[in-house]
């Protein structure tokens, strides 16, 4: 992480600028600094994401693409099942930081955004019915085909495939994101 130290008159503030692509930063003050060391895992400089696991598979460039398609069906998707707009910037942090540990090439970003929507709606007390999650998705994602949108049918082979794939993402993202999760030192 990169710090900076401002002084604001009374005392001085060590800032961990995070990097701008993702909209992270963090203030706290100098006595605490040692303090937040198990959560500059999330602050990322820009050589880390310029080698992101997905940087040997495709261009810097495809890879922001993929990054704002998820971002934008993670937008779309949380307007549709109405939940409030922190929630939605939750997942869209989490698919963030999912995909700073994981490749575009093995977890796709459609299947990862409707997990973290999914996720974050806990989260933030807001939960959705994986039903609606699913066929959320599946309408924001079939919406130009030609023989319009039909509902997944909660009986087919297809929707019970598609609710597996979501717990199971659910899961590696909770293993992602809670990997080095430490207690604070006031528990």
């Amino acid at each position: 992480a990169v710090v900076s130290t401002q002084s604001t008159g009374r005392r001085t503030v060590d800032r961990l600028v995070g990097c701008a692509p993702l909209g992270l930063m963090m203030t706290t003050t100098s006595e605490s600094v040692s303090s937040v060391h198990h959560t500059d895992r999330w602050y990322f400089n820009r050589e880390q994401i310029l080698n992101s696991p997905s940087s040997g598979q495709m261009p810097t460039e495809k890879e922001t693409i993929s990054r704002q398609r998820a971002a934008l069906l993670i937008q779309d998707m949380g307007e549709k099942l109405k939940v409030n707009q922190l929630c939605i910037n939750t997942a869209i942090v989490y698919m963030h930081r999912f995909f700073m540990c994981h490749s575009f090439s093995v977890f796709h970003r459609t299947k990862i955004a409707k997990a973290c929507i999914f996720l974050s709606a806990k989260v933030e007390e807001q939960p959705r019915r994986l039903e609606h999650v699913i066929n959320t998705a599946h309408l924001i994602l079939t919406c130009n085909n030609p023989g319009g949108y039909k509902p997944l049918d909660n009986q087919s082979e297809a929707y019970k495939r598609e609710v597996e794939e979501l717990i199971r993402n659910e899961t590696i993202i909770l293993q992602t994101l809670g990997e080095h999760h430490t207690t604070p030192d006031y528990m």
